[in-house]
């Protein structure tokens, strides 16, 4: 059994809602809270640009590491999303008519190897989170390589797309 959830953000007090989606959950309510705790079951969402060194399905179906890698405006954590809050779908949806690859996995897997996850709340799109051991700041470290390495080799993962 499932029910409709709705996504959405609050703005001055007022709730907007950004969003519809399918659940097999029933506790999400109508507005993400960015206090509400990622689960180690729940499923992250990571957009892939289509370019070859990102993503390449003729050399495989895996990301590369500079999927993982934190850009400039990943300052406090490289961004990632909550499937309870938005489809992969949803998520590759721009107006510049882009297409990206999205990578599916599960928040224990990152916890595991000593990362760490929380919402944070970043633009229009609900269910924003940031892998926070992953910084524009620390991509070039040992250890935040070593991580990056790690979830284009080695995280079990779903790639789906690409998707307008």
């Amino acid at each position: 059994m499932g029910v409709y959830c709705l996504s959405g953000r609050k703005d001055r007090g007022k709730k907007t809602v950004v969003g519809v989606h399918w659940a097999t959950h029933t506790g999400c309510g109508s507005v993400q809270d960015e206090e509400d705790a990622i689960d180690d079951e729940e499923v992250l969402l990571r957009r892939i640009p289509t370019r070859p060194d990102f993503m390449n399905p003729a050399a495989g179906s895996r990301p590369s590491r500079m999927a993982f890698r934190p850009r400039e405006d990943d300052q406090t954590g490289l961004s990632v999303f909550r499937e309870r809050y938005i489809s992969a779908v949803d998520l590759c949806r721009n107006s510049e008519g882009k297409r990206f690859y999205v990578a599916r996995f599960l928040a224990r897997d990152i916890r595991a190897v000593g990362m760490d996850v929380r919402p944070r709340r970043n633009g229009p799109k609900p269910g924003h989170a940031e892998i926070i051991s992953l910084t524009f700041e620390n991509r070039k470290d040992d250890k935040s390589e070593t991580w990056q390495i790690f979830m284009a080799r080695e995280l079990e993962m779903d790639v789906v797309g690409p998707h307008p």
